[in-house]
C-alpha cells in the first residue's frame, strides 16, 4: 500500500517562491521590533471606555470646578454689561453736547459774533472727533 503522500499531493496547486527583496525580513530581531496587532473584539461584545483619572477628581470636586466656572462667567457678563452701559452713556452725553454746541453756533451766527463762532466751531469739531472715537 502506498503512503498517503504518494497517492495524493494536496499542495500541488501551490508553488514555493523565495522571499522577494521588497518583503520584510523574517528574523527574530525584526519580528520583535514590530508592534503586535491590536486584539480583535468579537462582533457581539461591547467595549466600555473609561476615562483615566487625572489626580483624583471626585464628583464634589467636579461640581466645585463647575460652580467656579459659572461664577466666573457670571462675573464677566456683569462686567460686559457695565461697560456697555458706560459706552451708551458716553454716546448719549456726546450727542447732547454736540446738539448744544450746534445751537450755540447757530445763535453766534445770528448775532454775527465771529470770534464766538470760531471758538464754538473748534469745540464742535473736537466733540465730533470724540464721537467718532466712541
Amino acid at each position: 500500500m502506498a503512503s498517503l503522500f504518494e497517492d495524493e499531493n494536496i499542495f500541488s496547486d501551490r508553488t514555493l517562491t523565495s522571499p522577494s527583496p521588497q518583503s520584510p525580513p523574517t528574523t527574530a530581531a525584526a519580528a520583535a521590533s514590530t508592534p503586535p496587532p491590536p486584539p480583535e473584539i468579537p462582533s457581539g461584545s461591547r467595549q466600555i471606555w473609561r476615562r483615566k483619572k487625572k489626580g483624583g477628581g471626585g464628583f464634589m470636586e467636579k461640581i466645585g470646578r463647575i460652580r467656579g466656572a459659572v461664577s466666573e462667567v457670571s462675573k464677566l457678563r456683569k462686567e460686559v454689561a457695565r461697560k456697555r452701559r458706560k459706552a451708551a452713556e458716553n454716546v448719549n452725553l456726546s450727542a447732547v453736547k454736540y446738539r448744544e454746541l450746534e445751537e450755540e453756533l447757530e445763535e453766534a451766527c445770528e448775532a454775527e459774533d465771529f470770534e464766538r463762532v470760531d471758538r464754538v466751531s473748534e469745540r464742535l469739531s473736537e466733540v465730533e472727533k470724540e464721537r467718532c472715537n466712541l
